[in-house]
């Protein structure tokens, strides 16, 4: 029986290269993901991007490499970092260019000394010679070049000639961008929506809770940078997409953190912040519903990952935020898509299930509270509209009979969700309770009269009128007259839409009237629809 042969480098082809980025950075903007982290992985502060048609370049003002860390840099699969402490970790990022650009250059440089360096990888001259290698093996020719043979003769490390940093830090730069992936490096809302989801951003001011949530953030050495980005149409810092505009009326729920563990555990994977939209319909924006998990500040998979575990799903809906994981066992898989499979994974698992359900318990608390705000802010304008009533209604005990009606069940509404209304507001919930009870006294006034003389009653009646007149302030009522103004948003209030199959024809069907309905009439239609969905 023959020995078995070492493995060689001539073992390793060099189209593991390919199939290793293709499979790891299938979207051109994956390779600016891969360079920022490793920015901030070298403890810079900020971060400026620059692109254009043609070229991409990242420079920062981290601790940058000195000779030794930069010749190792190119090599494949092994790295210096650790998991515990850094988001890049595989050796692989270098490469995530590999497909996107004809040259990839990396000048960088340490605070300590005189000189900088340039690593320069020729990625045209890497895929022609495995196009070449391709053709002798369809030919039946053996390969030529293996793996260690196609690094040697396309990467090169030397000396900074040009002194292109002066200082310290690194500068990236991505040459010849390929035709095939210039448009979606140009689109400069599409790389910005891109960066704010997988980069560790600071909040905008335009959120009202960002000093509260980078308070608790900073609390738990969680590392952001600033990042300013340069393109044909942008020049600018890009901040975490959290704003108040993404709520209904303007500022959402105080957010509220979480801790993220088993039940009656005190091992902890990691917090969680959760704002709640300020009302009980989903958010604004479909691409800022649900929560974002993040590690070391960089996203892993989307905000749909905890969608599954609501039993109502409406609630991942009306909330957005972000789970910060500390654990250091939890790894991301490569593809940033999810976590290694291990036990810590395993058991992390078992702890979504006991967060979503505390998440759930609160999400229901301001339910109620929102459902009460609703029918109070419905109910104040209804009661004012009675109130004005009436003096036309003075002489008709029929209509006397039936405001009465309405206004014991506005009292038992009153009554019954007391607390949570008092919470809402308590001015407007005095008023109208106190305006109930006027009008209700008001109406039995009005019917002992009716069983009086008529001699001096038209006196009475006035002197009754005059004092009723208690109206609650028009700027207390601001969501009393708010209907949805569109189908999709009459779904999205009645919490009909349950998939997003759902939610997906729906839209198109509200496209389709708006394109075959006038206006008005399209208006008549809805008001029909939220009409016959009340009454069911």
């Amino acid at each position: 029986m023959s020995p078995i042969k070492s493995i060689t480098a001539n073992d390793i082809g060099g189209e593991l290269l390919p199939i290793i980025t293709r499979g790891l950075y299938k979207d051109p903007l994956d390779a600016l993901r891969e360079y920022i982290q490793n920015s901030i992985d070298a403890g810079s502060s900020e971060v400026h991007v620059t692109l254009s048609r043609d070229l991409i370049m990242i420079r920062d003002d981290g601790t940058g490499m000195n000779e030794s860390t930069a010749r190792n840099s190119v090599r494949l699969g092994i790295s210096e970092k650790k998991h515990t402490h850094d988001i890049g970790f595989r050796g692989i990022g270098i490469y995530s260019s590999f497909e996107l650009c004809s040259e990839l250059e990396i000048y960088t440089k340490v605070i300590e000394s005189s000189e900088g360096y340039l690593v320069r990888f020729n990625f045209d001259g890497m895929r022609t010679r495995l196009e070449q290698d391709e053709k002798r093996k369809k030919l039946g020719h053996k390969k030529k070049f293996y793996l260690e043979k196609l690094l040697k003769e396309t990467v090169v490390t030397k000396v900074d000639e040009e002194h292109v940093i002066t200082t310290h830090g690194t500068v990236v730069i991505l040459n010849g961008i390929r035709p095939e992936f210039q448009k979606r490096i140009i689109d400069t809302a599409e790389v910005i929506e891109y960066l704010q989801n997988v980069i560790p951003l600071p909040f905008s001011e335009r959120f009202s809770y960002s000093t509260i949530i980078d308070e608790k953030l900073r609390r738990n050495d969680y590392r952001s940078i600033k990042l300013k980005l340069t393109s044909p149409d942008h020049d600018d810092y890009i901040y975490k997409p959290y704003e108040d505009s993404i709520f209904e009326h303007g500022k959402g729920e105080k957010p509220k953190f979480f801790e993220v563990k088993r039940r009656n555990s005190v091992k902890k994977f990691g917090f969680c912040w959760v704002c709640h939209n300020d009302d009980r319909k989903a958010l604004k924006q479909d691409e800022m519903r649900g929560i974002l998990i993040k590690k070391f500040g960089f996203s892993i998979a989307g905000r749909e990952y905890l969608e599954t575990y609501f039993t109502r799903v409406v609630f991942n809906r009306r909330i957005t935020g972000e789970l910060i994981v500390q654990n250091r066992n939890l790894i991301p898989n490569a593809a940033r898509s999810d976590f290694e499979h291990n036990e810590a994974r395993a058991e992390f698992i078992l702890a979504l299930t006991d967060l979503v359900q505390e998440m759930t318990s609160w999400a229901e608390n301001i339910q109620q509270r929102l459902k009460a705000r609703e029918l109070l802010a419905d109910m104040a304008p209804v009661v004012s509209e009675i109130n004005d009533k009436l003096l036309e209604s003075s002489r008709d005990i029929s209509a006397l009979l039936s405001f009465n009606v309405q206004l014991r069940d506005f009292k038992k509404q009153l009554s019954t969700h007391q607390k949570m209304m008092h919470r809402y507001d308590g001015k407007l919930y005095a008023k109208t309770t106190k305006l109930v009870h006027k009008a209700e006294k008001t109406i039995h006034d009005l019917l002992t009269i009716k069983n009086r003389s008529t001699k001096g009653s038209n006196d009475l009646l006035v002197d009754i009128l005059k004092s009723t007149k208690l109206k609650a302030d028009e700027n207390e009522l601001e969501y009393a007259n708010e209907e949805p103004k569109s189908l999709i948003e009459l779904f999205d209030q009645k919490e009909l839409l349950t998939s997003a199959p759902l939610r997906d024809a729906i839209v198109y069907i509200d496209q389709l009237l708006h394109h075959l309905l006038s206006k008005k009439r399209y208006q008549i239609e809805l008001r029909n629809l939220i009409d016959t969905l009340e009454e069911e």
